[in-house]
């Protein structure tokens, strides 16, 4: 799903902060 998609990108974005 593209929700899916889009909390796994904000936590590798938090990730990297």
């Amino acid at each position: 799903m593209i929700l899916d998609t889009l909390e796994t990108l904000d936590h590798h974005e938090n990730s990297i902060d």
